[in-house]
């Protein structure tokens, strides 16, 4: 798996279980088809995301383990990877340990993206992506930096909410600006209302991505230097 690989079209193979309504989402924000009119989320619904996002903007520091699925819907495949998250005040440390090697670092202006050879090239240059977190690249790439840079409910408006399968609350976002180069995004709540579960996004052609969280721990240490990155010697650095 490759941090810059792009991903190609979702199939039904891939989309959500159905969820238990609570709201009616816009077609536009949520996968499949709609068949009701969009409404707002309820009222408790904005609360609890609202104390979610509170909670991620005062923490010092948040680790977790996360669990990346890119569904190759054109190939009727999808790839998945494992590996560590770590965020701090709008910085990022993501690094991928399986199948391949990669780290996403986001130092607060700039962001990295770090594809290592695998195994049986392991001479091979290390290709290396450097951009700004203003441009759209830099933005979707460095989209769950967005969780302690402002939080969701800066860049996104809530057009949506439902209960899943298991009753945690789901929310349908779409961006404020067209600052990204996805257009709906969808966040799963942990079951006790305290972290984010899943994020997942859709590009223009309904290419998919999702993040699974797990062993989320609040205000753990985070050294300054997590999220400094300095690319290898024979690292191939490409501006983006």
């Amino acid at each position: 798996m490759s941090a810059t690989e792009p991903v190609k079209a979702a199939t039904s193979k891939s989309s959500p279980a159905p969820l238990k309504r609570m709201a009616s989402p816009e077609p536009s924000a949520t996968p499949g088809k709609a068949t009701a009119a969009p409404s707002a989320a309820p009222a408790r619904a904005l609360k609890a995301l609202k104390e979610i996002d509170k909670r991620y903007q005062e923490a010092s520091s948040i680790a977790m383990d996360v669990d990346k699925t890119l569904s190759l819907g054109l190939l009727g495949k999808e790839k998945k990877s494992k590996g560590r998250l770590l965020l701090s005040k709008g910085r990022m440390r993501m690094e991928i340990d399986s199948p391949d090697k990669s780290i996403v670092v986001v130092d607060g202006k700039t962001l990295w993206i770090a594809d290592y050879p695998s195994v049986e090239f392991k001479d091979a240059s290390v290709q290396v992506l450097k951009g700004p977190l203003d441009s759209k690249k830099g933005a979707q790439r460095s989209f769950v930096s967005l969780l302690t840079r402002g939080g969701i409910l800066k860049h996104f408006k809530i057009v949506g909410a439902q209960k899943d399968d298991e009753g945690r609350d789901v929310y349908f976002l779409v961006p404020n600006a067209q600052s990204f180069e996805f257009k709906r995004a969808q966040l799963t709540a942990s079951g006790d209302g305290r972290s984010i579960a899943e994020l997942r996004y859709w590009d223009e052609r309904d290419n998919e991505t999702r993040l699974r969280f797990s062993n989320v721990k609040f205000d753990v240490r985070a050294p300054a230097k997590s999220f400094e990155f300095v690319p290898p010697e024979n690292a191939d650095v490409t501006a983006i």
